[in-house]
């Protein structure tokens, strides 16, 4: 994979289909609403829809393939007039099937008694006008960060095989202008300054929702687009040179990723050992603690296991791609309550007890917790009001 992003969403196997799935229909919407039939231009809208369906996100990897199909279709010298009505064709199709979504999504909810994400209910118009400076700025601004990659010096590998592309731009804009198809060398020049913005479109719909890897996908589509670049440029010595090595860096950037992906993955199983280790000798604790009965006795452990000494000292770390703070748990109301109680079931066999907020806070702000030392200290585990309590860090949140 040349991402951060691949990577990224390989981190949460279980949206993995849902990633793919998206991709493929973002791809389909791109390939059927620049054709001229009727039922082609109706299954755009349709899997445009089940694309955002999956991950709203992927409406930047669809906008990003018709942009790119346009240039192509520019540069290999069709009409102004017939790029100039796929374009809008495609456009029109994507705004139906954002219909077609909406009206979908309304009618699920509705049928199932649920309420819409934070991201679709703050979707307004006045609020998309309102923040359009900044998200226009956060456009290119992100996207042109996501090349700006220091580890294994990929920034560098990227700023070559962004000059070598311009060089081969450069000469195709100059073949238009020669061959007197000045509009079209116009217009591939003024969508090309658009590729940032339509990669990054979810920012401008949804201004107030921040842009992370994992929803950036469509940056990596940049790729088998310098591979059109090359294909339909000039044939000629230096051509060749370029195009060999432009193979060799996107091969170079792939090697860099690979060794960035098992790093990140390899950081990701050390960690879990380590949590897994501790975890398992704080549950020894635990059984020696009068008065608990396994199964029964509900389990509050106020903090986390912290694995900040393997991350300061081990390489892969410093390898890896979006890792998170903590790889088990997250760090939050769903972590203290559902998530610790899966993970001892799954890795335990030991069922800690359904520990809700209230009891939760109720435990960790206790005068009797506050006073307890931090584990593995004597008195870090104690029976107290029918419940066995493990206090992790000084300040648990």
């Amino acid at each position: 994979s040349v991402s951060a992003s691949v990577i990224t969403q390989t981190q949460f196997l279980y949206m993995l289909p849902c990633y793919g799935t998206a991709a493929l229909l973002s791809s389909l919407f791109a390939l059927f609403a620049l054709r001229g039939k009727l039922y082609e231009a109706l299954l755009a809208s349709v899997f445009l829809a089940l694309a955002l369906a999956l991950y709203q996100s992927y409406i930047g990897c669809a906008a990003v393939m018709t942009l790119f199909a346009l240039i192509v279709l520019l540069i290999e010298k069709v009409e102004i007039r017939e790029v100039w009505h796929k374009g809008v064709r495609s456009l029109l199709l994507a705004v139906l099937g954002g219909v077609l979504y909406l009206l979908g999504m309304k009618a699920d909810t509705t049928i199932h008694g649920l309420n819409a994400t934070n991201r679709i209910s703050q979707f307004s118009l006045r609020t998309i006008l309102h923040s359009l400076s900044y998200s226009l700025t956060g456009s290119y601004q992100n996207y042109l960060s996501s090349f700006n990659d220091t580890v294994l010096k990929r920034r560098y590998l990227y700023l070559l095989l962004l000059m070598m592309a311009l060089v081969v731009f450069i000469q195709i804009i100059s073949s238009l202008l020669k061959e007197h198809k000045t509009a079209n060398a116009v217009c591939v020049l003024l969508l090309s300054l658009l590729i940032p913005l339509f990669s990054n479109i979810i920012l401008v719909l949804f201004p107030e929702n921040s842009l992370y890897d994992v929803m950036t996908y469509q940056t990596l589509l940049l790729i088998p687009f310098i591979w059109a670049l090359y294909e339909r440029s000039a044939d000629s010595k230096a051509r060749t040179v370029l195009y060999r090595l432009n193979a060799l860096l996107i091969a170079l950037i792939s090697w860099a990723f690979i060794i960035s992906a098992n790093a990140t993955f390899r950081s990701y199983q050390l960690s879990y050992q380590y949590i897994n280790n501790q975890y398992a000798m704080i549950l020894d604790d635990v059984y020696h603690t009068e008065g608990y009965v396994k199964d029964q006795t509900q389990i509050v452990i106020g903090g986390y296991v912290d694995d900040s000494y393997l991350r300061m000292n081990n390489p892969n770390y410093y390898y890896a791609i979006n890792l998170p703070e903590n790889v088990a748990f997250w760090e939050d109301s769903n972590g203290v309550t559902y998530n610790r109680r899966n993970y001892f079931i799954d890795y335990f066999g030991v069922d800690p007890g359904i520990i809700n907020e209230d009891l939760y806070y109720y435990v960790i702000y206790s005068d009797w917790f506050e006073e307890m030392p931090v584990w593995p200290a004597e008195g870090s585990v104690q029976y107290k009001d029918g419940l066995v309590a493990i206090k992790l860090t000084e300040w648990p949140k």
